[in-house]
């Protein structure tokens, strides 16, 4: 009896070590580059697969897509131009809104496929933010550079048309955008 007491104990190690999903504090959808835009609200959740998705900054800075599957519209303001993205200052908790640079926001249903929709209410506290998590170069070619952004966000909401109806929404993203070359 004696030895089964240490024998579990390393086995219950083992076990929870080798089942840890993070690495260096990164999960592992983070590290990689596909392309989707979640959300999680009280009474329903999507996970958006973002792969044809072409997001173009190099003419206007507001970059925007609806889901005809869920009716979701994601509002980003992001720089057109490439040397703007590389600044390390990007990468920090932004204000929910869409009146400057790395800023977010989104309508959506009420609940899924309602016709009433909310929208994420401007501000920023510990509760109401978009943080931007990442932003890296992935290439470029005669038309542009392009980077993948990753972030993640959590928004106080409200129904467009009752304005009563509040909700907390949160979700994360990985898009790739095209910039003008710097």
């Amino acid at each position: 009896m004696t030895i089964l007491k240490p024998t579990a104990l390393i086995f219950c190690i083992l076990f929870l070590v080798g089942c840890k999903k993070e690495t260096n504090g990164t999960s592992t959808e983070d590290r990689s580059n596909n392309l989707y835009f979640s959300f999680s609200t009280p009474d329903w959740s999507e996970h958006i697969d973002c792969s044809r998705l072409s997001l173009d900054a190099t003419n206007n800075n507001v970059l925007s897509a609806q889901s005809q599957s869920t009716k979701e519209i994601f509002y980003l303001i992001v720089p057109t131009d490439s040397s703007t993205w590389v600044l390390p200052q990007n990468i920090r908790k932004h204000a929910i809104g869409t009146d400057t640079l790395f800023q977010l926001n989104q309508t959506l249903p009420m609940t899924k496929g309602a016709t009433e929709r909310m929208l994420g209410i401007p501000g920023f506290s510990d509760s109401s933010y978009h943080e931007v998590n990442s932003i890296n170069y992935s290439h470029s070619d005669s038309s542009g550079a392009y980077f993948f952004i990753k972030g993640n966000y959590r928004m106080r909401m409200t129904g467009m048309n009752t304005n009563t109806q509040r909700k907390f929404v949160s979700g994360s993203y990985c898009f790739r955008v095209k910039t003008t070359k710097k």
